[in-house]
């Protein structure tokens, strides 16, 4: 004899009987799954390109010890800033200067909390930088 096909559980004194699916509903089924998916990922990518800006603050008078007061998250995709630089055709000059960022005037506003997160590690890197490579030790030539 074969093992049977189907299974038999009780649940909450009730008897149920589960039986396995044709190829046909299993195909259904996951194409089902893949438009979900496909949904899925649309929603995510809208939410990728959108600019957010939150700022939280506690709910309730319990909550402060968890949240911290004024904390700004900024966050963005790169698809979002090239649509709007090339929406307002004005360039955007992004120069590294001894750790600093030089922007065109109307970004100065944008970049505050930026400058306020590079100055943060300014010590981490020295002001002399050496120029060329430095000799490799233990090698003679």
């Amino acid at each position: 004899m074969g093992l049977p096909t189907s299974s038999r559980l009780s649940i909450k004194e009730k008897k149920v009987t589960l039986k396995p699916l044709s190829p046909k509903e299993v195909n259904k089924d996951q194409e089902g799954k893949k438009r979900e998916k496909r949904k899925e990922r649309k929603k995510w990518r809208k939410k990728k390109d959108r600019v957010s800006i939150a700022i939280e603050y506690p709910k309730k008078k319990d909550d402060k010890k968890k949240c911290v007061k004024g904390k700004e998250i900024m966050m963005t995709s790169r698809r979002v800033v090239r649509k709007v630089l090339l929406a307002k055709n004005e360039p955007l000059y992004l120069l590294p200067t001894n750790m600093y960022f030089q922007l065109s005037a109307q970004f100065l506003d944008l970049f505050a909390g930026f400058q306020k997160m590079l100055e943060r590690f300014e010590e981490n890197f020295p002001k002399d930088i050496p120029q060329g490579l430095p000799p490799i030790r233990g090698i003679e030539h």
